[in-house]
């Protein structure tokens, strides 16, 4: 199962990409991630690893996350583990920034492993009739977060 967002930010890569690339900017701007412990220290980079507290539907939930892809400026792709629920699937979280005129075009990948084995499919049937009807403001998304944060910063 795949899920996937956009936003258009008014600034270079060069200005969102450390909003992405560090453990102590990602909780600014992403409201799900309420502590992150890395397991080493220095910037994201290849194989890095951390743990990580995430609010899910209004539940703490821990995860083992790792760096599993860097291009510094382009793309980080991030690979999240439950700790609270090892029978969980696994998923990967692939953040990519592409340079527009006026600024970058980001977009994010989170693609649930398994998923399709867990989730029967009438659920998933009434998931996408529903979806339409629950889906969050603009403002709760995760990238127009960054965007706000970014775009406030001079």
């Amino acid at each position: 199962m795949n899920v996937k967002e956009e936003a258009i930010i008014h600034r270079l890569p060069s200005f969102v990409w450390p909003y992405l690339a560090s453990t102590e900017m990602l909780p600014r701007w992403n409201s799900q991630i309420l502590r992150i412990f890395p397991k080493e220290h220095g910037p994201f980079r290849p194989h890095f690893k951390f743990d990580v507290t995430l609010l899910v539907k209004g539940n703490e939930h821990e995860y083992s996350a790792e760096v599993v892809e860097f291009i510094e400026l382009r793309r980080i792709v991030f690979k999240l583990r439950s700790k609270t629920n090892p029978s969980l699937p696994e998923s990967t979280e692939c953040i990519t920034l592409s340079p527009l005129v006026k600024g970058t075009k980001i977009e994010r990948t989170t693609e649930i492993f398994g998923a399709e084995k867990t989730i029967s499919w009438w659920v998933k049937l009434l998931q996408r009739l529903f979806g339409c009807l629950n889906k969050p403001k603009a403002s709760e998304y995760s990238l127009n977060r960054l965007a706000q944060v970014v775009e406030q910063r001079h």
